[in-house]
């Protein structure tokens, strides 16, 4: 099988290779049928021209994906779709359950996903799995995502709008990570109320039901006050990003995603103990940095501490303000005996929030205050996925020396 696959991706038509050579694009179109109150979503993959494309697989979850079909060549197994698009007018169709609950154990019933007769709330990965795609080398998808859903309902995703088409819900998916896009992150529909601005170089959405206790308002008047030293800090900002909310019993948390996040209604854009999980989240969403094994105290330590960093340089706590919370985190960071583990939790946070206030002051240290933390942490959002070796590289990078903090991380 894998003598024919390197066949096709090599040895293509000279038509083919031509092609391949000044960047085939091909179109891709993702639907996503929505109706009131209905928990199968319907969805379809739409390939107009399916010869660039040999193959796609991959593996799904029975209890939730069923009634597959295709135009070309269909295998599905208990767990597996392996399809061969036909030649034109290529189509993939599915139905999935949208709901998915969330085990919160403060609420009886918690759901990170939800349909309901007024709205929808779910991640877009959440209902189109990863999938592996054999195309012809060079080839790339021209993704777009078109939602349809009842009458009087509105849209909201990350995506940008694709205005030029003229279709009301269509948006135009690109990831320069991938050559087939998958839309990906969090999209809202239904009778939802929404607060929208254009913030430094990015586009806001604050979405909610009509009815939700969620602060729109309030929220995106602290990002738009704080936004500009993100983007002194991160340089690389995304275009457009989608905040969603709601109420119980939607999960009492906060989840982010590619160019958007979720945010329940209760939290609170800075907590009483000074740090901010709005801000947190958005740390996430721009910079898109997770920890390798055993070291996600890494992302989650840079998002907690940008959130107190940030509030600090935008005026909005003064400088002893922000040394009391640091040591109040110190004070809470002693319950975590070590920073790595198999996950990041409340006193890991605190302690590694303070590690990194720390290694900012090492880094202007040895830089004569000619560099900071901030580019540490672009170069690490280069990596995305990173680990307590790849933190010390960019440390020594940036400042020429070895981290006398990060060698006694354990």
């Amino acid at each position: 099988m894998r003598s024919v696959i390197l066949l096709f991706l090599v040895l293509a038509t000279p038509c083919a290779t031509l092609l391949a050579a000044q960047g085939e694009s091909y179109r891709a179109d993702w639907h996503i049928e929505l109706k009131a109150g209905d928990d199968s979503a319907l969805v379809t993959l739409k390939l107009a021209d399916g010869r660039p494309v040999r193959d796609i697989r991959f593996r799904y979850d029975p209890e939730r994906f069923s009634d597959f079909e295709a135009e070309g060549k269909l295998t599905v197994t208990k767990q597996s779709v392996h399809w061969e698009p036909a030649r034109e007018n290529a189509r993939l169709s599915y139905r999935v359950k949208v709901t998915r609950e969330r085990v919160n154990k403060n609420q009886d019933k918690s759901y990170d996903a939800l349909v309901t007769d007024e709205w929808a709330l779910f991640r877009g990965d959440r209902v189109i799995p990863r999938m592996s795609v054999t195309a012809r080398i060079g080839a790339v998808a021209d993704t777009m995502l078109h939602l349809h859903v009842p009458e009087n309902w509105r849209v909201n995703t990350g995506w940008p709008l694709d205005k030029a088409s003229g279709d009301k819900f269509r948006y135009r998916v690109d990831d320069p990570d991938r050559r087939f896009d998958r839309p990906s992150g969090w999209i809202m529909a239904g009778r939802v109320g929404s607060r929208r601005d254009h913030v430094g170089s990015t586009y806001f959405s604050v979405v909610a039901p009509m009815d939700s206790a969620a602060d729109r308002m309030g929220w995106l008047t602290l990002i738009s006050l704080v936004y500009p030293e993100m983007e002194k800090a991160f340089g690389k900002v995304p275009r457009k990003i989608l905040m969603v909310s709601g109420d119980d019993p939607l999960w009492r948390g906060g989840l982010s995603g590619p160019n958007s996040f979720y945010f329940h209604s209760s939290r609170r854009g800075v907590s009483e103990n000074g740090t901010s999980p709005l801000l947190h989240e958005v740390v996430h969403v721009i910079t898109r940095i997770s920890g390798a094994q055993n070291d996600d105290w890494i992302a989650e330590g840079l998002a907690e501490f940008y959130g107190v960093e940030f509030l600090h340089r935008a005026g909005g706590i003064s400088s002893k303000k922000k040394a009391d919370i640091l040591e109040n985190l110190a004070d809470w960071g002693k319950d975590a005996p070590k920073l790595r583990n198999s996950g990041s939790n409340g006193p890991i946070t605190a302690r590694a929030v303070v590690l990194f206030d720390d290694l900012n002051t090492e880094i202007r240290e040895l830089t004569n205050n000619k560099s900071d933390i901030d580019e540490v942490t672009r170069l690490l959002m280069k990596k995305r996925r990173v680990s307590l070796q790849d933190l010390q590289e960019a440390f020594k990078q940036v400042t020429g020396s070895d981290s006398g903090i990060l060698d006694k991380v354990e």
